[in-house]
């Protein structure tokens, strides 16, 4: 489990535009179609910044994961 104060550094270390795409689509259920035309970039453009949203929010959380590990011996 995650604080708030955590989940405020994780999504500081994304773009504006991976907030954008990631909000808009687990926040606000937009589709990817609805943010390419918001945002407009093409839908396939919106489907890479969500992965790489995504990429770099696992590899936050994983390296979280690794320091509760640490600081619990």
């Amino acid at each position: 489990l995650v604080g708030r104060e955590s989940v405020n550094e994780i999504f500081e270390v994304l773009t504006e535009l991976q907030k954008r795409v990631f909000y808009g689509c687990f926040f606000h259920q937009k589709t990817q179609n609805e943010l390419s035309k918001e945002l407009g970039i093409s839908p396939s453009a919106v489907s890479r910044t969500l992965s790489r949203a995504m990429n770099r929010i696992g590899d936050i959380m994983q390296m979280y994961g690794q320091v509760a590990a640490i600081e619990k011996r």
